[in-house]
């Protein structure tokens, strides 16, 4: 095996590959490298998520090479913006070779790393990219960290023939958005999506071009933009039932300013208990009061103009939970319904009927 690549272009492989490699098992933190007709192919994979991308190479012997993906990468950023030659130096060896820079890494069989998975080609789905980075950054800001409850460790995500939707909940919040778009499903489908493979699927998008498209086979789903392939296994087990949670009930609604309220939660959250984050809001005609009182703290006290009419309601919720919520707001305003000091709050951007954010509040 012997190939020539520029610098930046496998340092660009490198960089996209790290979030796969498994640092606790030795095969996996490997990378896979095999050449083609027209480069190289890239692999990684935890078993969990794996990425294949293919890079522009010239090749002079075809083969294939299995190297650690993390040292390789610490070695790659470092080289100049030069051309880099791999090659087979000697059984268990691969040189890697750049100016006057000469490294002999060590390599494992490529036999031993895992296959890649396979995927029908022809039973890929088309999604806006934009629209679909921007619906998961809308909603995983509100998966939960509690790695116990696998279910609610990652987005949900519905297929319909005419829509779809995505869903994040921890159990005290909930981050909802719908699309509507022409799918060629004939069923609808649904799957969970884990925290890291969201995290690592918005990376992508924000980086290759192309169109996205998307497939689920057995146990996984696919992602396939431009020359990557991502995949992540599923989670298994059921999702909650979201809509259920989704307060009918909201006679009193409030119209606030986004930004005006975000600086104000800020500064009122820096004398908030340090575990609760717990915050009052007191409605009142046309006024909100946003007020904290701990004893061995201070005190601190906002009030802002807002649109209410309602009768006058007191509520205690989580700063950072609301901090969250309104960070992924890009509306001036944003709508708060509600209907008792315990009821769960509903708040929705004034320009967007199909994203909604619900927190439960806190005992006052």
């Amino acid at each position: 095996m012997e190939f020539r690549i520029k610098q930046s272009e496998i340092e660009r492989c490198l960089q996209r590959v790290q979030g796969f490699l498994s640092l606790k098992n030795q095969i996996l933190s490997h990378i896979l490298v095999r050449t083609t007709k027209e480069g190289i192919d890239v692999f990684a994979t935890d078993y969990d998520i794996g990425l294949k991308g293919s890079y522009i190479a010239a090749i002079e012997q075809p083969g294939t090479v299995a190297l650690q993906g993390r040292r390789l990468y610490d070695i790659v950023r470092q080289l100049p913006d030069e051309e880099i030659l791999f090659r087979f130096a000697s059984p268990g060896r691969c040189e890697v070779i750049c100016g006057k820079s000469n490294f002999k890494l060590a390599t494992i069989d490529p036999e031993g790393f895992p296959e890649e998975p396979k995927f029908p080609m022809e039973k890929l789905i088309s999604l806006d990219t934009e629209m679909f980075k921007d619906m998961l950054k809308k909603t995983a800001y509100a998966v939960s960290q509690n790695e116990s409850r696998m279910t609610l460790n990652g987005i949900y995500m519905e297929m319909f023939p005419n829509a779809v939707k995505v869903v994040a909940t921890d159990g005290h919040r909930l981050a909802f958005v719908g699309r509507t778009v022409e799918l060629p499903v004939k069923e609808p489908s649904s799957v969970i999506i884990s925290r890291k493979a969201v995290l690592e699927i918005t990376k992508l998008l924000d980086e290759e071009e192309g169109t996205l498209q998307i497939v689920r086979s057995e146990n996984r789903i696919f992602f396939k933009k431009g020359s990557l392939v991502f995949f992540t296994r599923e989670v298994e087990g059921s999702f909650p039932n979201y809509d259920q949670v989704i307060p009918k009930r909201n006679s009193k609604t409030a119209a606030i300013n986004v930004e005006k309220a975000r600086q104000a939660i800020k500064r009122v959250a820096t004398v908030a208990d340090e575990k609760s984050k717990l915050i009052n809001f007191q409605f009142k005609k046309n006024k909100l009061e946003i007020f904290c009182d701990v004893s061995e703290v201070g005190e601190a006290h906002e009030e802002l103009d807002v649109e209410y009419n309602g009768e006058p309601l007191r509520i205690g919720l989580n700063s950072a939970y609301l901090l969250d919520l309104l960070g992924h707001i890009n509306s001036e305003n944003v709508i708060f319904k509600m209907e008792q000091p315990l009821d769960a709050v509903l708040a929705k951007p004034t320009d967007d009927d199909d994203y909604l954010s619900i927190i439960m509040p806190m005992r006052i």
